[in-house]
C-alpha cells in the first residue's frame, strides 16, 4: 500500500470537502508565515500535518497514513468549535 493519500481519498476518509482541508492548510500556512517560530497558532493545522507536494509536473498535494489520526482529530475539534464565535454573548 502506498504511503501517499491524496485530497480524493481523504475528504472520503475525514467526511470533509476539499475545499475545507485545502483552507485548512492555506490558513495555517498564511498565519504562520507571520510568527517569528513559522508554527500556526493553536486553532490552526498543526504543521505535522501539512501534505507534502509530488515532485515534476503535477505537484498533487498528498499526506502519509501516520498523518490519518491527528487529521481526524483536528477535524473534530474543528466540528466540536464550529459556532462558538456565534454563542458568546
Amino acid at each position: 500500500m502506498p504511503d501517499q493519500i491524496f485530497i480524493g481519498e481523504l475528504e472520503q476518509i475525514l467526511d470533509r470537502d476539499n475545499r475545507t482541508i485545502r483552507t485548512w492548510v492555506r490558513e495555517a500556512k498564511s498565519v504562520a508565515s507571520y510568527r517569528p517560530d513559522g508554527e500556526p497558532p493553536e486553532g490552526y493545522l498543526p504543521r505535522d500535518l501539512w501534505p507534502d507536494q509530488e515532485g515534476g509536473g503535477r505537484r498533487r498535494i498528498f499526506w502519509s497514513h501516520d498523518q490519518i489520526v491527528g487529521l481526524r482529530d483536528f477535524a473534530e475539534d474543528k466540528s466540536a468549535r464550529r459556532g462558538w464565535q456565534a454563542s458568546r454573548s
